[in-house]
């Protein structure tokens, strides 16, 4: 039998395992849904998996100059949300109204992920800064 291990508190899925019912058993503070379901498309709510939705964010332009004052506003941010830039985690906490505005002093790609676990999935762009 496949089964999905996922964080009780949380929903967030974390695995698939395959093995009889008797033999597979959840860490502490995780719990087992029988089905294999994607930690990147499903998340779990009271015992029942439930698709990710989809980001839907906007941005307002995706150059930049990189003086520190030229900026990009990413708008309609699930709240709250965690970002990550070129591979580094920023917590945002409370986002205010939803929105992220990202300068730079430095030339160079910045790679933006935001993360709302577990309740949608990822989103990605990309802004570069000249």
């Amino acid at each position: 039998m496949i089964y999905s291990i996922y964080e009780t508190a949380t929903g967030l899925i974390k695995s698939v395992v395959e093995g009889m019912e008797f033999t597979v058993l959840a860490p502490e503070g995780h719990s087992l849904l029988v089905g294999r379901y994607s930690p990147g498309e499903y998340y779990v709510v009271d015992g029942e998996a439930v698709e990710r939705a989809a980001m839907t964010p906007s941005i307002s332009v995706s150059e930049i100059a990189a003086d520190g004052v030229d900026e990009c506003v990413i708008s309609g941010l699930p709240d709250p949300c965690r970002v990550q830039v070129n591979g580094a985690f920023y917590w945002l906490g409370e986002v205010a109204g939803g929105s992220l505005t990202i300068t730079s002093t430095e030339p160079g790609t910045l790679s933006v992920t935001v993360l709302n676990n577990p309740t949608h999935k990822p989103w990605k762009t990309t802004i570069h800064a000249t």
